[in-house]
């Protein structure tokens, strides 16, 4: 049963999060607009607004066309740029980082099941963001 697993997902959430930030973090790229945007997650701030403003990069027109360019061409995703700008909510998806840090031990009494399949569903949008950030980051 789905149930069964809660404890491990609540707790595994908010690494998916942590780990796209880290990518993003690591890469080298050429790319002014790319440097900017990897310098200000790099600072001080909350994982939750670490995730908005990566969120928030996606919804720019053009950084989002590079990013579905790289995506499509992958060949393993079905992610087009329509895509990307319906699924790309700075709000929700930066929220729902923010409720995956109730921890490993209370995950399951804070949150309901619902709640711990929309963050995972905001982790795996977010980290389809993150691929194709990293694989376009020269092109920003």
């Amino acid at each position: 049963k789905d149930e069964d697993y809660l404890e491990m997902i609540a707790c595994s959430l908010r690494t998916l999060f942590e780990l796209g930030v880290d990518a993003i973090k690591n890469k080298n790229a050429s790319s002014e607009n790319f440097n900017k945007m990897k310098s200000s997650v790099s600072t001080k701030k909350s994982l939750e607004d670490k995730v908005k403003e990566i969120v928030e990069f996606v919804n720019n027109n053009k950084n989002r066309q590079f990013i579905a360019n790289h995506l499509i061409s992958l060949a393993c995703t079905n992610v087009s740029y329509d895509t990307l700008r319906n699924i790309a909510n700075p709000e929700r998806i930066s929220t729902n980082s923010a409720e995956s840090n109730l921890g490993a031990h209370k995950g399951t009494t804070n949150l309901s099941q619902q709640q711990i399949i929309d963050i995972a569903n905001s982790a795996s949008a977010f980290l389809i963001f993150v691929e194709g950030i990293i694989g376009a980051a020269d092109n920003f």
